[in-house]
């Protein structure tokens, strides 16, 4: 690789030989420019970190490598002035003068986008189906390539071609496939493409979507690329999309179908997902959302393999774990936990039903993401105080609220919904709160049945204005675990997660009868407690 840098570098350079030479008798004295070298230094560093490693020449078709890419652009990138990139700097407003901090660092953004508006590249999403063809049925060195493969009637191979007669009709000269342009059998290379591949569609110019099952918006809701775990971020990173029915006609007749409101409407309808989330710029990961809400975009969508439930949300959440195919459902605790540590933020734990086999307090796939409640998010901040280790889970807390079985009821499925109520000697002490609701199956029946000391561990309360004190409000519902106490050490007690199979809420129905300090909006604050959860990770029908 460094070899062939070496030997591109003349050719590189060779463009601007001579440009803007100041004639001797100008009377204007020659102004300072930015050496052409800079914005070549540029175009390495922008195809070797920032577009993917090999895409598809659209009239050739035949692959692309990294190294190639300037063949393809060299006409483009000649004409590039140092008036192009200033002209960006002025457009931002910032202090034009050299040796300004924000002048250099806003020069430097405009070269990239500069740079950027050069290398166009559309970048391919689509429902995988069988005979995809890949790297290997692409390849020149093993076959004889897509160019000669044109008339070949595989369904996939005409998926290709279609593509690239597409993109080439849209103005782009490169095109990125994942079916043919990662080579799988290479674990490097696979590695590297999942970890950059939301970068990839982010720095795409145009995301091309083939809708193989829909020709009118009003087939989306049974249209397969909704229920796709890997098209999600497909349809997040890109700031350019535009969609293509069955037979590729396209929806719209707009550059850029995330400005058509119609299709915008029954997108967000069947995804969930606000419009403005997916029209915003979300090259840099998912801003401004939370933990639960981006989650629960996914527990819907299905993926093949069990591990790329996990890594298709590696650029959502702007965190990159490694890859470890075959380690089965492992791979999504690994990424909680990357996200738990990363972001500290409460409603990571937000979820119901089968628990991680790493860890007690971590879900097993995000499919154990409910729906996002907006009501019950509320505008407090919850908890942000807390450790996951791979022994549990210690964590900052309003104190534990003890709860008492009162009925269970069966329902056709077998599962039952259990009623637990707060006992009547916390009243006083902790304020008055509502029934919980527990649906789950019959050996965590029989265990909670038989518990006597049940509590109920809120996860969202807000940060009171006291010190080490937390603020809860009345007639507001908040999100909670159910922890059943194991035994009492030296430290305190240690509790264990009771799993269920949903999400348990808790409505705050009165403050306390003896309170010291109330809040302006009839809240009451409650003081912090260290609580401390073990997380075995046996299999067990109370805590899994």
């Amino acid at each position: 690789m460094f070899i062939a840098q070496e030997m591109m570098l003349p050719r590189i350079l060779n463009p601007w030989s001579g440009q803007r030479k100041q004639s001797s008798s100008s009377l204007e004295p020659p102004r300072p420019l930015q050496p052409p070298t800079h914005i070549a230094d540029e175009f390495q560093h922008y195809i070797h970190n920032h577009i993917p490693a090999r895409l598809i020449d659209t009239t050739k078709l035949t692959f692309v490598e990294r190294s190639d890419v300037f063949d393809v652009f060299s006409t483009e990138i000649a004409q590039i002035t140092e008036e192009d990139v200033q002209r960006r700097v002025d457009a931002t407003g910032v202090d034009t003068h050299p040796e300004a901090g924000i002048y250099v660092s806003a020069r430097k953004a405009a070269l990239r986008e500069t740079v950027r508006d050069v290398v166009r590249y559309a970048i391919f999403s689509h429902r995988w189906t069988d005979n995809e063809p890949s790297h290997h049925d692409i390849s020149p060195t093993a076959s004889p390539g897509l160019s000669k493969k044109r008339n070949i009637k595989t369904a996939g191979l005409a998926k290709l071609v279609q593509l690239c007669e597409t993109a080439r009709a849209l103005g782009y000269k490169l095109v990125w496939s994942d079916t043919c342009c990662i080579d799988k059998t290479n674990p490097a290379e696979l590695s590297e493409a999942i970890h950059a591949m939301f970068k990839w569609y982010a720095h795409a110019h145009l995301c091309i979507v083939h809708l193989a099952a829909s020709l009118s918006l009003a087939d989306f809701e049974h249209e397969p690329w909704f229920k796709r775990g890997w098209t999600l971020q497909e349809l997040l990173a890109p700031r350019r999309i535009k969609f293509y029915d069955q037979g590729w006609r396209p929806f719209t007749n707009l550059i850029n179908d995330k400005d058509d409101q119609a299709l915008m409407f029954a997108l967000s309808a069947v995804t969930g997902i606000p419009r403005d989330v997916v029209v915003a710029d979300n090259s840099r990961g998912i801003k401004g959302r939370g933990v639960w809400e981006i989650m629960s975009w996914a527990s819907t969508r299905k993926t093949t393999r069990i591990e790329d439930a996990a890594y298709c949300l590696y650029g959502l959440f702007d965190v990159h774990p490694s890859i470890a195919y075959g380690e089965g459902e492992k791979a999504f605790a690994r990424l909680v936990k990357e996200i738990v540590e990363r972001y500290h933020t409460w409603d990571v734990f937000v979820w119901g039903g089968e628990a991680s086999q790493m860890h007690s307090a971590l879900p097993c796939s995000p499919a154990c993401y409910p729906r996002w409640d907006e009501a019950m998010v509320g505008g407090g901040m919850g908890m942000t105080d807390f450790t996951l280790t791979a022994h549990g889970l210690r964590l900052t807390s309003v104190p534990l609220i003890p709860l008492a079985f009162a009925s269970d009821e069966k329902d056709e499925s077998g599962s039952y919904t259990v009623i637990l109520s707060p006992r009547s000697d916390a009243v006083t002490a902790l304020g008055v709160y509502g029934d919980i609701t527990v649906v789950c199956g019959s050996g965590r029946l029989q265990h909670i049945r038989r518990a006597t000391d049940l509590h109920a561990c809120i996860l969202n309360y807000k940060p009171s204005q006291r010190s080490h004190r937390g603020e809860l409000q009345v007639g507001r519902t908040y999100a909670c675990f159910l922890l059943y106490m194991e035994g009492r050490n030296a430290e305190g007690s240690t509790w264990l997660k009771v799993a269920t199979d949903n999400v348990l809420q808790i409505s705050c129905k009165g403050a306390p009868a003896e309170r010291s300090f109330e809040m302006e909006d009839g809240g009451f604050d409650l003081p912090l407690q260290t609580t401390y959860i073990r997380a075995p990770r046996a299999q067990s029908t109370l805590v899994v």
